[in-house]
């Protein structure tokens, strides 16, 4: 299952070539009920990979099956222990009558992913089984229905203190799920929250706000931005308002959604007096992005001002200042802001938020040094190594701000390989496109490194893969282990639950982290617009290449042809810029300079 789960992560066309299309393995994925991975395989699936609607369609049904069947097994567990009520005997005795059922629906959805397993290539077998699938879906909306219904009947019935505990205890046992990444099941529990103790719940809002960030973190964004949108026109100002006030313009930046942005602005505009200290960096910087993205740069360095230069945002926020100055072609102010940059992160490791402002200012610097015809500074910008090799580039297991600043080494080596043709070094700059195009290639993974080296249980195998890697392992082994305890040690448990405890903590502060750049590389080219112009150079200069030759046959003596780019010599190296004589062809002219400066 790991290695399923860590190709598909990585290489899911090549998985799913490779596995005859099949979806039994995504349907294992979901059997464990281990969310974060099987959400992923879904949208792949959904996306390119089984062009059959109505298999989709059953993997999808699947999936809710489970996360409801669960939901279902553990309200009835949880009522069962916290109703003391004699009155509510009866009840009792019908909620365990659910729960055997809800049990008995996720087995008989474990033999169907077990059949489909075996028999994933028998279409006959697979369309009986997605009846069956369809058949447990009714069986299981039953079940919610008629645990509503006994629910609501049992808190009308027990006292108000104890309709108070169970409320509250049902509000942390929600939290801990969402805490903990169980985003599905926690939604399940906040709507139920909603929907039994709504005349009883003093803080409406909050609940509105969790279920609001359950559909965020399952990547439903537009209802999350819909849920969002509402709490900020009805909420009072509070932490959750100022919470959701984030989470909104955050999302909205994502999502590229103008007139959610512009909503966004509106609302911080009219609060903008009155946010607490603790808000007042994150939402500055998110209202720099948002005047950056509508083009109010006006506000911008007013916004930017405001941040503490001990705040983790302030280095991020001078960026984005950087930006805004060299949109209005402000060239100077925007290499100031750079320079600040530069100085202070210039020891940064690559895999931290400084890191990658280190490199992305260097990278625009390069852009000043270009637009300002100054090809040689901008080619040591383009070209400045950066304390790694090249390997990085076919690095698989990297984080997230790792992946998105390979574009930007990409965009660099263009850039660079631009800066080499303006300056006559044709062969240079052609032998480097080749190599950057190359990078596009697809390589085969070497499976076994994406494995544990040890068997599968052993605890410590995986501690050097990613931390999602290690979150879905040993969510996975927990799962597992919960399921069959017979096959695990008490010691073994103990260290899969630490383990995982200790991996949720680490993906939060990385998500944290995350947050604070997640939007700057918006505002630069995604990498297939790298390739692309890599792609148009490669071309130009091969038929740069043409016409020269086609020159030479056709001019006689020292007569040469317009527009054309005469071969540089290895001593022309050594001048100045601007006595530069060389001509470039108006198909080699096709850079839009502005490209990763205003955008």
């Amino acid at each position: 299952m790991f290695q399923f789960t860590a190709l598909i992560r990585y290489k899911p066309t090549q998985v799913f070539m490779k596995y005859n299309k099949s979806f039994g393995f995504l349907l294992f994925a979901v059997a464990i009920n281990l969310n974060s991975t099987a959400g992923f395989a879904l949208s792949v699936l959904t996306s390119k990979l089984i062009p059959q609607n109505r298999d989709i369609d059953a993997v999808k049904l699947l999936h809710d099956c489970f996360i409801t069947e669960k939901y279902a097994v553990e309200q009835c567990k949880f009522l069962q222990l916290n109703i003391h009520d004699n009155e509510a005997q009866y009840f009792l005795n019908e909620l365990r009558s659910i729960a055997s059922a809800a049990n008995d629906g996720l087995d008989k959805m474990e033999a169907i992913v077990h059949q489909l397993l075996d028999e994933q290539n028998n279409r006959e077998v697979r369309d009986r089984l997605r009846k069956k699938i369809q058949n447990c879906a009714k069986g299981s909306q039953k079940r919610i229905h008629s645990l509503a219904v006994l629910k609501q009947k049992l808190l009308t019935i027990i006292s108000d203190k104890d309709r108070a505990n169970l409320m509250d205890a049902e509000w942390q046992m929600a939290l801990q799920d969402f805490d903990s990444g169980e985003f599905s099941l926690a939604f399940l529990k906040f709507q139920s929250l909603e929907n039994s103790y709504q005349l009883y719940f003093s803080n409406l809002i909050h609940l509105k706000y969790m279920m609001a960030a359950c559909k965020d973190y399952l990547e439903n964004y537009e209802a999350a931005l819909a849920a969002y949108h509402q709490i900020l026109h009805n909420a009072p100002q509070s932490d959750v308002f100022f919470l959701t006030l984030e989470r909104y313009l955050n999302l909205s930046l994502v999502l590229g959604k103008q007139q959610e942005i512009a909503t966004g602005e509106v609302v911080f505009k009219k609060i903008e007096n009155d946010i607490p200290e603790k808000y007042t960096d994150r939402l500055n910087y998110l209202a720099a992005l948002a005047g950056f993205a509508t083009g109010n740069y006006n506000s911008i360095e007013m916004l930017t001002g405001k941040i503490s230069q001990k705040s983790s945002y302030f280095l991020p926020a001078q960026y984005v200042l950087a930006k805004s100055w060299l949109a209005q072609n402000q060239l100077e102010n925007a290499r100031s802001s750079l320079m600040q940059i530069i100085g202070k992160t210039k020891k940064a490791q690559i895999g931290t938020n400084s890191g990658l402002l280190y490199k992305l200012a260097q990278f625009n610097l390069g852009f000043i040094a270009y637009r300002q015809s100054q090809f040689r500074t901008a080619l040591m910008y383009f070209t400045k190594k950066y304390q790694l090799d090249d390997s990085f580039e076919y690095s698989s297991n990297k984080t997230q701000i790792e992946a998105d600043i390979t574009v930007c080494f990409l965009a660099s080596k263009v850039m660079a390989a631009q800066c080499k043709i303006k300056l006559g070094r044709h062969s240079e700059a052609l032998k480097d496109l080749r190599r950057v195009l190359k990078l596009d290639e697809l390589r085969d993974l070497d499976e076994a490194s994406l494995l544990p080296t040890k068997s599968q249980h052993d605890i410590n195998s995986i501690s050097a893969s990613s931390v999602e890697d290690q979150q879905r392992y040993y969510g996975l082994l927990l799962q597992m282990a919960q399921r069959f305890p017979q096959k695990f040690s008490d010691d073994q448990i103990q260290q899969i639950k630490e383990k995982h405890a200790g991996v949720i903590s680490q993906i939060s502060t990385i998500n944290q982290e995350k947050q604070v750049l997640g939007d700057l590389l918006l505002a630069q080219p995604d990498q297939a617009y790298w390739l692309g112009q890599a792609g148009k150079l490669v071309t130009a200069l091969h038929r740069t290449t043409l016409n020269q030759q086609a020159n030479k046959r056709n001019n006689t003596g020292n007569e040469t042809a317009p527009n054309l780019i005469t071969a540089s010599h290895p001593g022309d190296e050594s001048k100045k810029d601007n006595k530069l004589t060389k001509t470039t062809p108006k198909h080699l002219e096709y850079f839009d300079t502005s490209v990763g400066e205003s955008r």
